[in-house]
């Protein structure tokens, strides 16, 4: 039987050096291993948010969509009210020029009273109109600053990934 021959002080340094850079080694594969899942779940990360941003954009503009819906409709209604009021005031004042010069004592006070109720009316649709137009400029001013907005964040985002160098 072959005697096993003592292993040097010098060899065991050489096979526990070995053994180490083999760990060091695993360790390394292990580690890069890591940040690959980590890459690949960033990058899930990134796509899912893009997704959801642009649901929410698509979403904006469905609001959007609606809201300009909304406020066509209300201006057509109101413009709809404004024709008929008109309407009733030439009938009024096609009644007034038919009555044949007052009819005597007792008419005079009812053409005053319908031009205080057409002043009224002309008023009240003047008022409508100023209320209409200043509703559209501030609904045009919201609709400009969310676009801007938009923008930015595109802008911003561009930049990021510019700088992470995605593009």
């Amino acid at each position: 039987m072959p005697l096993k021959r003592p292993v040097s002080g010098k060899e065991e340094e050489e096979e526990e050096e070995e053994e180490e850079e083999e760990e060091e080694e695993e360790e390394e594969e292990e580690e890069e291993e890591e940040e690959e899942e980590e890459e690949e779940e960033e990058e899930e990360e990134e796509e899912e948010e893009e997704e959801e941003e642009e649901e929410e954009e698509e979403e904006e503009g469905r609001r959007r969509r609606r809201r300009r819906r909304r406020r066509r409709r209300e201006e057509e209604e109101e413009e709809e009210e404004e024709e008929e009021e008109e309407e009733e005031e030439e009938e009024e004042e096609e009644e007034e020029g038919g009555g044949g010069g007052g009819g005597g004592g007792g008419g005079g006070g009812g053409g005053r009273r319908r031009r205080r109720r057409r002043r009224r009316r002309r008023r009240r649709r003047r008022r409508r109109r100023r209320r209409r137009e200043e509703e559209e400029e501030e609904e045009e001013e919201e609709e400009e600053e969310e676009e801007e907005e938009e923008e930015e964040e595109e802008e911003e985002e561009e930049d990021q990934c510019a700088l992470s160098g995605q593009i």
